[in-house]
């Protein structure tokens, strides 16, 4: 949940109903404008940490850390 916060790339609710429900109504709210903007922090943040090359350049930055 931090990333998509930090990277303003979504709504995070908790699984109850009451806290999905204002997660819709939130995303209903939302700008033309503001929702393009965080369709696009979402496919910045997953090309920036959950891609197999970044990960992979993690990997092999913590294992060169190591020796």
């Amino acid at each position: 949940w931090e990333d998509i916060n930090e990277y303003n790339a979504g709504f995070c609710v908790n699984g109850d109903f009451d806290s999905f429900s204002n997660g819709i109504q939130n995303l209903i709210k939302i700008s033309s404008k503001d929702y393009n903007i965080m369709c696009n922090n979402a496919i910045n943040l997953i090309e920036k940490k959950y891609m197999w090359k970044s990960l992979g350049l993690k990997y092999k930055n913590i294992r060169y850390e190591e020796t």
